[in-house]
C-alpha cells in the first residue's frame, strides 16, 4: 500500500485538474445530477437552519470545485481552500481572479441560482464567491498543522470533499488525518465530512488513482474517535450509470459532526 507522500507525489506528477472536471463535473454528468446537487442541496439545508455559522472556513478539496462553497460565501467573511494538488490550486486561482483562461464554472453557478429561485442573480453569486476566497493554499494532514509553515487561527467550520479518502488509504492513516484536521477547528465547530463508500479506485485520463475503501461505520467510528459528535448523517446511493468504467464507489457519504473535545 502507498504512503500518504507517495500518493500526494502521484497526484502531483498525474491528476490533472481540467481533466478530472472534464470527466466528472460537465454539465450532462450522472455524477453532477445524481449526486454533486443533491450534496448542495444538503448543504443549503443544513446552513439555512442556522446551526452551522460563524465568520470563518476551510475546505479541504480533491479539485478546483466550487459547487460546495455556494451555498457558504455569503455566510462565512472568510474562506480558505485547499486543493489537493499544486495544479488544482492554480487553477482555482485563475478562476477567482477571473482570469479569460479560468475553468468555466457559470453552468454550476446558474443551476444553483436556478434551483435556488434567483436564477437572473447567478453573476451575483459568483462574484460574492469570488470576494469570499480569501486564501487558496497547498496543505498536508500527515502534519498536526497541515499548512506549515503557516499557522492558521481555528475556524468555525471545516469542509472535507473527497479529499481525505485519495491520500489515506488505511484505518490508522485516516485516523491521524482526521485528527489533524481537527485541530484546525474550533470548539463546538462543525465540520462537513463528504466521502466516497466501498470504493477502490478512480480514474482521470489514462491514470489509475487508489482510494481508501470504507464504509459508514467506519467512518462514525473514526469521528467519535476523533473528538466529534455526529449530528447529521446522509448516505447518497450511487444511481448514475455514466461512470461505471471509471470509478467503482456505490454510494457518497455526507456527515456534519461537531467537535466536542480536542484530542491532542
Amino acid at each position: 500500500m502507498l504512503s500518504p507522500a507517495a500518493l500526494k507525489e502521484m497526484y502531483d506528477n498525474c491528476f490533472v485538474a481540467r481533466k478530472w472536471v472534464e470527466m466528472y463535473y460537465h454539465t450532462d454528468s450522472g455524477f453532477v445530477n445524481d449526486s454533486v446537487m443533491i450534496q448542495v442541496q444538503i448543504f443549503v439545508d443544513i446552513f439555512r437552519s442556522g446551526k452551522v455559522k460563524g465568520d470563518s472556513l476551510i475546505a479541504f478539496t480533491l479539485g478546483p470545485t466550487i459547487h460546495e462553497l455556494l451555498p457558504v460565501c455569503e455566510i462565512f467573511k472568510e474562506i480558505t481552500v485547499s486543493v489537493l494538488t499544486d495544479d488544482g490550486c492554480e487553477e482555482l486561482k485563475k478562476w477567482v481572479a477571473n482570469d479569460p483562461g479560468a475553468i468555466d464554472w457559470s453552468s454550476a453557478v446558474k443551476m444553483f441560482c436556478e434551483h435556488e429561485g434567483n436564477g437572473e442573480k447567478w453573476m451575483e453569486k459568483q462574484e460574492a464567491l469570488r470576494r469570499a476566497i480569501k486564501h487558496i493554499l497547498p496543505s498536508d494532514l500527515t502534519k498536526s498543522n497541515p499548512f506549515a509553515p503557516r499557522c492558521l487561527q481555528p475556524v468555525d467550520c471545516l469542509y472535507s470533499v473527497f479529499s481525505l479518502g485519495c491520500l489515506y488509504l488505511d484505518k490508522p492513516a485516516f485516523l491521524s488525518a482526521l485528527g489533524n484536521l481537527s485541530l484546525l477547528l474550533k470548539t463546538e465547530g462543525y465540520l462537513l465530512l463528504v466521502i466516497v463508500l466501498d470504493t477502490t479506485y478512480f480514474m482521470v485520463g489514462k491514470f489509475k488513482f487508489p482510494m481508501l475503501c470504507t464504509d459508514e461505520e467506519c467512518v462514525n467510528e473514526a469521528l467519535c474517535k476523533t473528538g466529534y459528535a455526529i449530528e447529521k448523517q446522509v448516505v447518497i446511493p450511487r444511481i448514475q450509470e455514466s461512470l461505471f468504467d471509471v470509478t467503482d464507489f456505490t454510494s457518497v457519504m455526507m456527515v456534519l459532526a461537531r467537535k466536542v473535545r480536542n484530542i491532542q
